[in-house]
C-alpha cells in the first residue's frame, strides 16, 4: 500500500513538473508581453529592449500605441522612441496635442518632447499655438521641440523670427528665454545669428542666458560670431569661459586654436573640459601635449577620459603611443585604461589586438570582472583577424555574456567560419541570444 502510494506521489511530480517541456519562445513572449501584459510588465520589457538595443520589435510598439489608452504604457513607449529619435508614434503624439485639454500634462509633455526629437514638421502649427496661448505648463517644452522641429527646414527664419518676437514682446521668465536662446539655436537660422551676440556680449545678463546664446551660436557655424565667442573665452564668469571654449569647438583657424589651447591651463574644470573636447572635435595635433598632461595629472575623473578620447580622435602615431602607454601603466584607473584599449582598437586594431587580448587574459586570471568584461567589450568593435581565437574561445563558453560578445565579434568582422555556431544559437528559441543570432546571421 505503502509503495502505491509513493508511485501515485511520483505521477503526480512529473505533471506538475516536467524537466522535458518545451520552453517559451522568448521573442514570442515579448510579443505576448506587447499584446497582454499590464503597463508594468510592458514598461519591464521596454527597459530591457533598450538596454539591449532591441528594435525588432518597433511595429508591436507602434500598433500599440494606436490601440491603447494606457498613459502609463504611452509615456513609457514616447520615451523610448524619442531616446532613438525613432518615428512612427507622430499619429498617436498629435491626438494627444489636440486633445490635451482631457489629457494628463504628463502624457502631453512626453508628446510634445517626442515630436521634437523626431522633428516632425506637421507639427509646427499646434506648437506655435500653445507658446502663442496661456498654457504656461506647455511652453517651455513647446518652444524646444519647435526649435528642433525648424532644423534644416526651409521655415527655420520664419520660426526663428517668431521665437524672437515672442522674446521681445511678452516679458517671458529667465527660464522661457533660456528656452528660447537654445531653440534658436536648435533651429540653426543665420537670421537670429545678431540677436544671439547681442546677449553674449552683455555683462549685464546672468551666466546661464549667455551661456544659451553661446551654446546656440556654436550650433548656427557662421564665422562672423568668433570674434564676440573668443572675447567671451576670457570673460570673468568661469561658466561663460566655459561655454565658450565649448562653442569654439564648432569653428576652426589659428585664433580658434590657440584660445582653445588657453583653455587647458584655466583653474575651472568645466573650462579645462570644453579645451578637451573641442581639441578632440577639431582633431588639434598641436594639443596632444596638453591632453597626454591631463590624462595622466588632472584632478577630475572626466577630464582625464575625455582626453583620452581626443587623443583617440588625433589618431596619429605619436598619441597612439600616449593612449598605449596610459593603457599599460597600472596606476591608472580600469575604467581610463579601457577607455584607452577602445581608442586604440579603433585607431588600428591590427597593430594593437595581440596586446589587449594578453591583458584581457592577465585579468580574467585574477578576476577583475569589471576589467575584463570591458576589455572585453572593447575587442568585440575590433576589426581584426587576430580577435577569431578569441571569438572561438567565446563561442565554446558557457557563459551567455561572452557568447554574446562572440556574436559581436563575429558580426563586425563577419567571420564566416562561425556560421555554424551562430546557427545553433539562432535556432534554439529557448536561448535570450537567438534573436540577436539570427540578425547576427543575416549579415554573414
Amino acid at each position: 500500500m505503502a509503495a502505491k502510494k509513493i508511485l501515485f506521489v511520483l505521477l503526480m511530480l512529473l505533471l506538475v513538473y516536467n524537466p522535458f517541456a518545451e520552453e517559451p519562445d522568448y521573442e514570442q513572449y515579448q510579443r505576448d508581453t506587447i499584446n497582454y501584459g499590464t503597463d508594468n510588465e510592458i514598461a519591464e520589457l521596454i527597459r530591457k529592449l533598450k538596454t539591449d538595443n532591441i528594435t525588432y520589435l518597433d511595429n508591436d510598439l507602434i500598433a500599440l500605441s494606436k490601440t491603447s489608452k494606457n498613459i502609463n504604457i504611452l509615456n513609457n513607449l514616447f520615451l523610448f522612441f524619442s531616446d532613438r529619435e525613432q518615428g512612427g508614434l507622430e499619429d498617436a503624439a498629435m491626438d494627444i496635442l489636440q486633445q490635451r485639454e482631457e489629457k494628463e500634462p504628463q502624457i502631453v509633455n512626453a508628446a510634445i518632447t517626442y515630436l521634437g526629437q523626431v522633428k516632425y514638421v506637421k507639427a509646427q502649427n499646434i506648437l506655435q499655438d500653445i507658446i502663442k496661448s496661456n498654457e504656461d505648463r506647455y511652453r517651455n517644452i513647446s518652444i524646444k521641440a519647435l526649435g528642433k522641429t525648424a532644423n534644416g527646414t526651409a521655415g527655420a527664419d520664419a520660426i526663428s523670427g517668431m521665437l524672437m518676437e515672442f522674446y521681445n514682446n511678452n516679458s517671458p521668465s529667465s527660464e522661457t528665454q533660456r528656452e528660447i536662446v537654445a531653440a534658436l539655436g536648435s533651429a540653426a537660422s543665420n537670421n537670429s545669428l545678431n540677436f544671439l551676440l547681442d546677449i553674449i556680449k552683455n555683462n549685464d545678463e546672468g551666466a546661464p542666458l549667455r551661456m544659451a546664446a553661446l551654446d546656440a551660436a556654436a550650433k548656427i557655424k557662421n564665422n562672423a560670431a568668433l570674434d564676440v565667442i573668443i572675447e567671451a573665452a576670457g570673460a570673468q564668469d568661469v561658466n561663460v569661459r566655459a561655454s565658450a571654449i565649448s562653442a569654439l569647438g564648432s569653428f576652426s583657424g589659428e585664433r580658434v586654436e590657440q584660445a582653445i589651447i588657453d583653455g587647458f591651463r584655466d583653474t575651472f574644470f568645466r573650462t579645462r573640459l570644453a579645451a578637451v573636447k573641442a581639441a578632440g572635435d577639431l582633431k588639434l595635433a598641436k594639443a596632444a601635449p596638453f591632453l597626454r598632461y591631463r590624462a595622466e595629472r588632472d584632478e577630475v575623473a572626466s577630464v582625464k577620459e575625455e582626453a583620452v578620447r581626443a587623443l583617440g580622435a588625433i589618431d596619429r602615431s605619436d598619441t597612439n603611443d600616449m593612449l598605449k602607454k596610459l593603457f599599460e601603466d597600472q596606476k591608472n584607473s580600469d575604467k581610463l585604461r579601457i577607455l584607452c584599449a577602445e581608442m586604440l582598437l579603433k585607431n588600428n586594431a591590427e597593430q594593437y589586438a595581440d596586446q589587449v587580448i594578453t591583458k584581457l587574459d592577465d585579468v580574467k586570471s585574477k578576476k577583475q570582472t569589471a576589467f575584463y568584461n570591458g576589455l572585453l567589450k572593447a575587442l568585440s568593435n575590433a576589426k581584426t583577424d587576430k580577435v577569431k581565437p578569441l571569438a572561438a574561445r567565446l563561442f565554446s563558453s558557457k557563459d551567455i555574456i561572452e557568447k554574446s560578445f562572440a556574436l559581436e565579434i563575429t558580426a563586425a568582422n563577419k567571420f564566416t567560419n562561425f556560421k555554424e555556431e551562430v546557427e545553433k544559437i539562432s535556432e534554439d528559441k529557448k536561448n535570450s541570444l537567438s534573436r540577436k543570432a539570427a540578425d547576427v546571421l543575416s549579415k554573414l
